[in-house]
């Protein structure tokens, strides 16, 4: 491997999971929610990604987490907000 894509994990590197709770085309959305589940939990930050298309989105996430049954446990902990929880890989 000569190279790899900008934020991708380093080859050989063990997997991080993370809990995502919400994706928006709004940043101030995404700070919003940042901000009410930051009471709770001090890991939330929003994740800037630019898609394929061009478009920019603002994802809400929670962790890293060095197992995925840790992230289940925090997706399980955080449903009591209501929010769609997904646990994504890197």
């Amino acid at each position: 491997l000569i190279s790899k894509p900008p934020g991708t994990r380093d080859v050989g590197a063990p997997l991080r999971y993370w809990v995502q709770v919400g994706s928006f085309s709004d940043r101030q959305n995404a700070e919003q929610l940042r901000g009410r589940l930051a009471f709770s939990y001090a890991d939330v930050h929003v994740v800037d990604v630019l898609d394929a298309e061009r478009h920019r989105y603002y994802r809400v996430r929670m962790g890293a987490f060095a197992t995925r049954s840790a992230a289940e446990a925090r997706a399980s902990d955080s449903a009591r907000f209501g929010l769609p929880v997904v646990i994504v890989t890197e």
